[in-house]
């Protein structure tokens, strides 16, 4: 067992005696329990047990044969035949080296009982039975994988040109979010308003029709603040078209510290000016233009210095550049 309290919890109160894949679902326990309980045959695919004494794996809930959980080969009927309780564990069922079975089992489920009698037994001298958990197609491994575990889950899609845009490790989350819904065109402007039959114009120049385009940065506030953030980064290219705007990011054979600076001003920019428009949509207060590009200035120092890239490190200028190409 887990030394977590929580665990130790669930194991006294919830579960009693009973092993986590027979516990039913009830109102008892939290919202993340019931979550849990809900999710049982999509983790039962993942867990597999390596025995050693035996004690701690389910004869027929676990997959300690390597080839799937018992009871879903025979049904409720198997632990009739082969005369063993449901709720039985490995090493209730071996004794001094044999397992303790009914012969008719073998009659009714002759397949399953010959990888049984098989099996490696169990041995109270080699300590506790061993949890593996599925990294890939075969592969188990006695430690759990966030990153392997959503690979095998997530539905895989085609690789897009600009996923380095908006995924990046001097990135912040909540800023690459908004930036991903804006490269998708997922984001509440006008146009999507329309479809629902509400007109919504520009709230900084006054637009008639506002759209994610029009925002970034075809409006001429968000293009002065971006050209304003950018003039030393992208001189005389940068552009008020979207598209160009992304395709010129997206631009090979920068400077390592440039390419980095720029994401983050348009990270930034995108973040901070979309939180101004729904800030007056709301009517909330309206700031100045050369208030917005000193908080998204402040945005990146902050980020900056929060990385602690210094000494040798191969970005311990990257504050410096920045100075160097912005200064108010």
């Amino acid at each position: 067992m887990s030394g977590s309290l929580w665990v130790a919890w669930a194991h006294a109160e919830l579960m009693k005696s009973v092993s986590f894949w027979d516990v039913k679902e009830t109102a008892k326990g939290s919202w993340l329990w019931r979550k849990l309980l809900k999710l049982r045959p999509l983790a039962a695919s993942f867990l597999r047990t390596e025995i050693q004494n035996g004690e701690s794996s389910y004869f027929w809930t676990d997959d300690w044969l390597g080839t799937g959980r018992l009871i879903d080969e025979t049904g409720e009927l198997g632990p009739r035949y082969l005369g063993v309780p449901r709720h039985a564990l490995v090493a209730d069922v071996c004794e001094s080296g044999v397992w303790q079975m009914r012969s008719r089992g073998r009659r009714v489920f002759p397949d399953t009982y010959d990888r049984i009698e098989n099996a490696r037994r169990p041995d109270e001298s080699l300590g506790r039975d061993v949890i593996m958990w599925k990294h890939d197609d075969g592969i188990y491994k006695d430690q759990f994988s966030s990153a392997r575990t959503w690979d095998q889950l997530r539905i895989r899609g085609h690789e897009v040109s600009w996923h380095h845009l908006v995924w990046f490790p001097q990135g912040v989350p909540r800023q690459a979010f908004i930036v991903w819904l804006a490269i998708r065109d997922r984001l509440s402007t006008g146009v999507r308003m329309r479809s629902w039959g509400l007109t919504q114009g520009c709230v900084f120049c006054g637009e008639r029709d506002e759209s994610r385009d029009h925002l970034f940065f075809a409006c001429p506030v968000t293009y002065t603040i971006w050209t304003t953030l950018t003039a030393h980064l992208l001189g005389a290219s940068a552009n008020p078209d979207w598209t160009i705007t992304v395709a010129s990011l997206l631009r090979p054979n920068r400077p390592k510290l440039d390419t980095i600076l720029l994401k983050m001003v348009f990270h930034s920019s995108v973040y901070l000016i979309w939180r101004e428009r729904n800030s007056r949509r709301h009517q909330g207060p309206c700031r100045s233009t050369h208030t917005l590009i000193g908080q998204i200035d402040k945005a990146i120092r902050n980020r900056i210095s929060s990385l602690k890239y210094v000494g040798n490190h191969k970005l311990a200028g990257l504050l410096t550049r920045w100075f160097e190409v912005y200064s108010r």
